[in-house]
């Protein structure tokens, strides 16, 4: 090999073999014989890939081996230092190398650098440090000054050992930001780079730094979630969900429909309106359900459908909570029916409603009750009535629970989560919704997201209170499927943990999802 050195370099070699204990020394050397040491690491500077052959298989090459010619001994001049030849470049047939340039590195690499260009314990070191430093130098090499890691696999090329973060944040902005890059993922950018350049912990710094990056967290439609909030009503009448609907034009210039539904029983009041005035709306409130069913828990209704200074003074005066949803979040109003397993009317009256079927063909509600009966037996059958609609409101809210666990399953598992939550103090941004009723092209080059914000405050809901950056409050909070962590490049140290982690799946895997944000 090194006497066709010229024709070696620069090429793939395949070096075929019977010999098991050649290629043992060889891809696991640990020999403390320096003279050994210098001639493996020559023969790995070329890069070799080394193939196992059975002895039989192998006669030809064994045969050839075992030939003599004449001046065979002026092929190969041997040196008293294996060594000083390998690391003088003039001997390997590439170019002459400068002095090893320390300025670059720092920490072990520039151990390791300064070993490899002299071959010997440097000043200070313990023999323990010595050993340490000789045996990560086998994974590295030394060119024109600089230092290179070498390739794993024997088809591969040297990578470029990159030291200090300022040089390292160069080539990151290169490969991600400048023209030629376009912004791409992170796996998109990390694969650029590890083709070229090598540093610890490189791929954990890409993560941090496109999850940083401005333009993509702008443009991207990447769009997390919290986890579902379900509620849980206490009892009947606990809470009522109001909803205003618009309606084409009907009798006597009615334009809107107003309804109200309780939140166990699913029993639904409605009223048509001739506008959406909150006046109007909290009347049928008064009068379609605090005057017939009593005074109730709470009543949420859409933040754009009710004034909420002029709400809040009519639920105040007759003692009714009153909680606004968020701005386009329908979701917030939104529960599944029909899992109680009751009619409306068995929940809130304890018996069932008659059909007017029942009245062609009767049925045992509609038979004639004997007029002999007492108060007190009339009393007694109503009382086991209200006794048996306890017990099915105390089924139906079991049913309505279990049915709102497997509900937010169900969601957290078909949505995208946060990675984690979103805390009082952090920086976010906010999505455009009008977007979602765009369908043109030019939508993919639009803005989707306004801010940054901070945050002041996490509601229970799954939403949020923020400010602007100068201090000013935004008037209504925000549905947490809005909101997503604006990453900032000043405060790296809140996503280092989350890099380690899909780090440590990428080694696992070997492969990550191209996720921008």
């Amino acid at each position: 090999m090194k006497a066709e050195r010229n024709y070696l370099m620069g090429v793939v070699v395949v070096v075929e073999t019977d010999c098991l204990p050649l290629l043992g020394m060889i891809t696991n050397c640990s020999t403390p014989d320096m003279t050994m040491l210098n001639w493996v690491a020559y023969i790995k500077s070329l890069n070799p890939e080394f193939k196992h052959i059975a002895g039989k298989a192998n006669v030809v090459a064994d045969m050839l081996s075992r030939a003599r010619y004449d001046g065979e001994e002026e092929m190969v001049e041997e040196s008293e230092d294996i060594g000083e030849q390998f690391y003088s470049v003039s001997e390997v047939g590439v170019n002459n190398v400068v002095g090893f340039r320390e300025d670059l590195y720092e920490g072990e690499w520039l151990d390791i650098g300064r070993y490899l260009a002299t071959l010997s314990k440097q000043e200070g070191w313990t023999d323990e440090e010595y050993r340490k430093v000789r045996k990560k130098a086998y994974s590295y090499m030394l060119e024109d000054g600089y230092l290179w890691k070498r390739p794993k696999r024997g088809t591969g090329v040297p990578l470029r050992v990159v030291c200090g973060k300022e040089t390292q944040l160069k080539l990151m902005a290169e490969f991600h930001e400048s023209l030629w890059a376009g912004h791409r993922g992170i796996w998109a950018t990390y694969s650029k780079l590890k083709e070229r350049y090598w540093w610890k912990n490189m791929y954990k710094d890409v993560v941090v730094f496109v999850k940083s990056c401005l333009t993509c967290q702008m443009y991207s439609n990447v769009r997390h979630r919290d986890g579902l909030h379900p509620t849980y009503p206490l009892a009947i009448h606990f809470k009522w969900v109001v909803d205003l609907v618009t309606m084409p034009v009907g009798l006597w210039g009615m334009r809107y429909l107003v309804l109200a539904r309780e939140d166990l029983s699913n029993q639904v009041e409605g009223r048509a309106l001739r506008t959406k005035a909150t006046e109007g709306v909290c009347r049928f409130l008064l009068e379609d359900v605090i005057c017939r069913y009593g005074c109730v828990g709470k009543v949420t209704a859409d933040r754009g459908e009710l004034d909420a200074r002029e709400a809040d003074e009519f639920f105040q005066k007759y003692g009714v909570k009153l909680a606004l949803t968020a701005a386009y979040n329908p979701e917030d109003r939104t529960t599944h029916s029909s899992v109680t397993g009751y009619m409306p009317i068995e929940l809130i009256q304890g018996q069932k409603s008659i059909m007017p079927v029942e009245e062609l063909i009767p049925t045992w509600s509609v038979l004639p009750w004997v007029d002999n009966l007492t108060r007190e037996e009339l009393l007694e059958l109503r009382i086991r009535q209200l006794e048996q609609r306890d017990e099915d409101v105390k089924l139906a809210l079991e049913r309505l629970t279990t049915a709102r666990l497997k509900n937010k399953d169900t969601f957290d598992k078909k949505h995208r989560l946060r990675p984690r939550p979103i805390e009082e103090g952090d920086w976010v941004l906010v999505y455009d919704s009008s977007l979602d009723n765009q369908h043109s092209a030019l939508r993919k080059f639009s803005r989707c997201w306004f801010g940054p914000y901070v945050v002041i405050r996490v509601l229970d809901n799954a939403t949020y209170l923020l400010r602007e950056l100068d201090g000013t409050p935004l008037r209504v909070p925000i549905a947490g499927k809005r909101v997503k962590i604006f990453k900032r490049r000043d405060d790296d140290a809140k996503f280092a943990e989350m890099a380690e982690d899909e780090e440590e799946a990428f080694e696992e895997n070997g492969d990550l999802e191209d996720d921008v944000t």
